[in-house]
């Protein structure tokens, strides 16, 4: 009966040095809420961030995200293509009007 009683205080003991170990773990544990508007970097600080800390990323994770990059980068010149064909009136108008300054 106390041998019983000895394996069941180790076992304690141990339950309790966990527990202490844990808590003391989940204080010392930064808690970040980000809060940003909409496509303002939050996804891509917590992937520097996992970077920066050591922890890596699979291949099918670093294969998805050239993916979305190269999208991203043909989203970006797609709208440039755009905006300046809206504006190229605006820049030529600008532009003449610099030549004609400049002589």
């Amino acid at each position: 009966m106390l041998c019983f009683r000895n394996k069941q205080k180790q076992v304690n003991t141990q339950i309790e040095k966990r527990i202490k170990k844990d808590k003391n773990d989940l204080q010392k544990e930064a808690k970040v809420l980000l809060l940003e508007t909409h496509q303002s970097g939050k996804s891509t600080h917590l992937r520097m961030v996992r970077v920066v800390h050591g922890e890596s990323y699979s291949d099918d994770e670093k294969t998805s995200f050239i993916v979305h990059i190269y999208n991203q980068v043909v989203n970006a010149i797609q709208e440039l293509v755009l905006e300046m064909d809206l504006k190229k009136d605006i820049l030529s108008d600008t532009l003449q009007m610099r030549l004609n300054l400049n002589s």
